[in-house]
């Protein structure tokens, strides 16, 4: 089985310098928890949740998978759309 997206993307961070180890670690280890649906707070899965959407990682309930999104391009092609008029 392979690591989530997700997971790839924190280490991808660290390498990078963009993110402390020890914090890396601590994420990557809250979306293999997610992951395995291991019961956790409310406001200890809301928290994980925002510190990856701080991080540019958006996890999905069903699949778990990082989903980078470029927003200048989405918001580029709805404006260019005929239907946006």
């Amino acid at each position: 089985m392979s690591w989530p997206r997700a997971v790839e993307r924190l280490f991808e961070l660290e390498r990078h310098g963009e993110l402390k180890p020890a914090k890396a670690r601590r994420l990557a280890g809250f979306v293999c928890q997610l992951s395995q649906n291991v019961p956790m707070e409310t406001r200890t899965e809301q928290r994980g949740k925002r510190e990856l959407r701080d991080l540019g990682i958006a996890v999905t309930d069903q699949h778990l998978d990082a989903a980078p999104v470029n927003l200048s391009a989405v918001v580029g092609a709805t404006i260019a759309s005929s239907e946006w008029r």
